[in-house]
C-alpha cells in the first residue's frame, strides 16, 4: 500500500507540538455540552467494523456531529520511518496484508517498548486533523472542535485502552463489537479467497482465516502481540453485529442516546444483573482477580450473589472486619500456587533420580526444580499447563458461592440466568449445569477453563440450540458506565407535568470533559513520546523482529 499524497504532505505535521494555546471568552471550568468525542472499536478478526464505523458516522451527524475514521494500521504505512517494520507496498492477497500488518504492529511496539505506540500514534494524527479542519474553517488552529468525532478502528492491545482512556477520560468512548466466531471465520475466509480471485474458493481459505483468528486473539508468548482477548472486556459498551433481536443501528443509537442525556434509559435485565454481578465482585479480596457471579429470575429479580472468597467456618465467606480473619492475603501469599509449584518441583526430581541423564541434563533439571520451588520465571515454566490448574485454591469461586447463597436460604435457580464477569472455570460449569440454570452471561473470557471442551453434550454458545444451557457473551451498557448511563441527571418533566422535549440535533452530552487538560495531554505526548518512537523504529532490525512472532 502506498501512502496517499495528502499523508506525506502531513507527515512532518503529524509530530509538531503546538503552541501554548488560549481560548477567548471561554471559561475553562465550564465543559462543552458537544466536546470532541473519542471512540475506539475493538473487533476481533472476521467482523465487520467498517459497517460499524459507518453506522457510528450517521448516527453522529443526527447529532450535527462530523467524525473522522482514523485506521490505526494506516498510520504505519504512511511515515517513512516505519517502513523498517516489514511493510510493503503490495500484498500477495488479503491473508497476506492482514499477517503484514500484525507483523508490523508487533515489531511498532516491540521496538519502541510501548504496547500503546499504536495509541500515541493516534493521538498524534487527532491533532493533525483537527489543526487541519480548523485552518479549512479559518479558526485558531489549536483550538478544540465541538460536534466532531474521532473513530479509531481498531485496537489490538489494552496498553491501548489505557493510554486513550488516561489522555481523554470521559471523552473516549469503547465499543466492542461481537459477532458469532463461525461467522467471523466464515467473512474473513470469503474477504481471503475473494482476494484471490477465487470466490468458490471460500472453503479453501477456512484455515487461514482460522490461524488469523486464533492470532489476533492473543500471541501468548509475545508481550507486546496481538492481543483482542483482553482489550474486549475493557469496553464501556458491548454490541452484537450479529444479533436475530436487535439491529445494528438500534443497538449504536442506544449507545449515544445515553451519551447525548436522553433522560429516559434504564437498564435492560442483563445489565441490571451484571452490574450486580460486578459490584459482587469488589467484596473479593482473593490474590488473582475479582469475580462476581448474580443470578436472576424471569422478572429480573436477584435471587442469589456472590463472589469468589475464602469460605469460612459454619457457612458463608469473610467479611472486612470478621475476626479471625483467614483470606489468602493475610497468609502473605497464595497457598494453592505453591503447592502447585511443589508438586512441578516433585516430578522433575523425580525425572532427575530415576532417568537416565548426563551431568549436563541434570543439572538443569536440578535448576528446575530450585526455580519451581522459588517460583522463578524459566522458559520451561512460562505458561507450563500444570501451573494453571485452579483445583488448588482455598477460595471459593463466585459461581459456586451465588449458587450456595441461593441453597442457604431455600432460593430455587431452576431456569435462572446467571450473570457473572468472567467465564466460568470447567469445576464451576458441571454445578451450574446440575443446578438447573438455564442461561448464563459472562463478560471476560477464561483461558484456562476447559468447560466447552468438557461440557459440549450440555453447554452452546449459540441460541440455535434450545437443549443446551446457552453460555453467551454480554451484550449492552458495561457495569463500569452503569451509574453514568443509567443515573439521571436532568429533569424528565416540565413544571405543567408534560415530559421533557429531546431531540438529537441540540442534545448535549453527559460528558464533563475540560479542553485544556486532554489537549495539553496530547502536546506533551507529541513533544515526548512520538520522537521516541520514531527514533526506536529507526533502529530496528527486522530480520530478526520478524521471526520473533508466530506467522
Amino acid at each position: 500500500m502506498k501512502p496517499d499524497k495528502k499523508s506525506k504532505k502531513n507527515k512532518k505535521t503529524i509530530y509538531k507540538k503546538a503552541d501554548i494555546f488560549s481560548y477567548e471568552g471561554r471559561d475553562p471550568l465550564d465543559p462543552s455540552g458537544a466536546p470532541e468525542l473519542v471512540i475506539g472499536i475493538v473487533g476481533p478478526a472476521g467482523v465487520d467494523r467498517k459497517k460499524v464505523c459507518e453506522s457510528i458516522v450517521f448516527e453522529l451527524e443526527e447529532y450535527n456531529y462530523n467524525s473522522t475514521t482514523i485506521k490505526l494500521s494506516s498510520l504505519m504505512e504512511s511515515i517513512s520511518e516505519f517502513k523498517k517494520l516489514g511493510l510493503a507496498s503490495s500484498f500477495s492477497d488479503e491473508c497476506d496484508r492482514i499477517e503484514k500488518l500484525m507483523n508490523a504492529g508487533n515489531n511498532l511496539r516491540t521496538a519502541s517498548q510501548k504496547g500503546d505506540a499504536l495509541a500515541l500514534l493516534a493521538i498524534a494524527k487527532i491533532q493533525q486533523v483537527r489543526e487541519f479542519l480548523n485552518s479549512n474553517e479559518s479558526k485558531e488552529i489549536y483550538a478544540p472542535r465541538e460536534r466532531t468525532a474521532y473513530i479509531l478502528d481498531s485496537l489490538k492491545h489494552p496498553d491501548e485502552i489505557s493510554t486513550l482512556r488516561a489522555t481523554y477520560g470521559q471523552g473516549f468512548l469503547l465499543i466492542s463489537v461481537h459477532a458469532n466466531r463461525d461467522q467471523r471465520v466464515q467473512n474473513l475466509a470469503k474477504r481471503i479467497s475473494d482476494s484471490r480471485r477465487e470466490p468458490q474458493g471460500t472453503h479453501l481459505a477456512r484455515s487461514d482465516a482460522e490461524r488469523l483468528i486464533v492470532r489476533d486473539e492473543k500471541e501468548d508468548f509475545l508481550n507486546f502481540g496481538q492481543n483482542v482477548q483482553s482489550c474486549f472486556p475493557k469496553a464501556d459498551f458491548f454490541i452484537d453485529i450479529d444479533s436475530k433481536t436487535k439491529t445494528l443501528k438500534s443497538q449504536v443509537e442506544r449507545v449515544f442516546k445515553i451519551v447525548f442525556d436522553y433522560p429516559f434509559i434504564t437498564p435492560s435485565k442483563d445489565e441490571w444483573g451484571m452490574f450486580h454481578a460486578e459490584s459482587a465482585s469488589w467484596r473479593s479480596a482473593d490474590l488473582a482477580r475479582q469475580v462476581g457471579s448474580s443470578i436472576c429470575g424471569d422478572n429480573g429479580e436477584v435471587l442469589a450473589l456472590g463472589c469468589n472468597e475464602t469460605p469460612k467456618a459454619f457457612g458463608g465467606l469473610y467479611w472486612e472486619g470478621d475476626i479471625p480473619d483467614g483470606r489468602d492475603f493475610q497468609y502473605n501469599m497464595d497457598q494453592g500456587a505453591e503447592l502447585k509449584r511443589l508438586m512441578l518441583a516433585e516430578i522433575f526430581n523425580r525425572l532427575k533420580n530415576h532417568g537416565d541423564f548426563g551431568k549436563k541434563t541434570s543439572k538443569k533439571i536440578s535448576n528446575l526444580i530450585y526455580k519451581s520451588i522459588r517460583g522463578e520465571n524459566d522458559p520451561v515454566l512460562d505458561g507450563l499447563q500444570a501451573l494453571n490448574i485452579i483445583e488448588y485454591g482455598r477460595t471459593v469461586h463466585a459461581e459456586m458461592a451465588s449458587l450456595m447463597d441461593a441453597v442457604s436460604r431455600g432460593v430455587s435457580v431452576k431456569n435462572a440466568t446467571m450473570y457473572v464477569n468472567t467465564f466460568p472455570c470447567h469445576i464451576c460449569a458441571r454445578h451450574i449445569i446440575s443446578s438447573g440454570i438455564k442461561r448464563l452471561v459472562f463478560i471476560e473470557p477464561y483461558p484456562k477453563s476447559f468447560t466447552n471442551k468438557l461440557f459440549s453434550d450440555s453447554i452452546s454458545n449459540t441460541r440455535e440450540n434450545s437443549e443446551k444451557i446457552l453460555f453467551e457473551p454480554f451484550i449492552g451498557v458495561a457495569p463500569r458506565m452503569y451509574q453514568f448511563s443509567f443515573k439521571s441527571i436532568s429533569k424528565r418533566k416540565k413544571k405543567d407535568g408534560v415530559i421533557v422535549e429531546w431531540r438529537k440535533n441540540n442534545a448535549k452530552t453527559k460528558l464533563k470533559r475540560f479542553v485544556t487538560s486532554y489537549m495539553a495531554i496530547e502536546n506533551q505526548i507529541i513533544a515526548s513520546l512520538i520522537p521516541q518512537i520514531i527514533d526506536k523504529c529507526k533502529e530496528i532490525n527486522y530480520d530478526i523482529l520478524e521471526s520473533s512472532g508466530p506467522h
